[in-house]
């Protein structure tokens, strides 16, 4: 997927990460699931993972499945 920051009172001046981006992923890779029914839960076993990227209008981001994802970066 990409990112694009819409500019709804002035579409031509849509925006996106541009430069050095940090993501930080805590996804299923980094917790364990406990299924048990209705009482079913989470159990962290590690940090979130952090990445480095350079990012601009073109750039793909994957979203893993059951995740939270955290872009941080400048928008130009």
């Amino acid at each position: 997927m990409t990112i694009v920051f819409h500019d709804v009172d002035n579409p031509a001046n849509d925006k996106h990460f541009a430069g050095a981006l940090t993501q930080i992923v805590f996804g299923s890779a980094q917790y364990q699931w406990h299924n048990r029914e209705e009482n079913s839960y989470a159990d962290p076993d590690g940090p979130p993972a952090q990445s480095q990227l350079t990012a601009n209008e073109r750039t793909k981001y994957e979203i893993p499945k059951a995740s939270i994802v955290v872009l941080r970066g400048q928008v130009q």
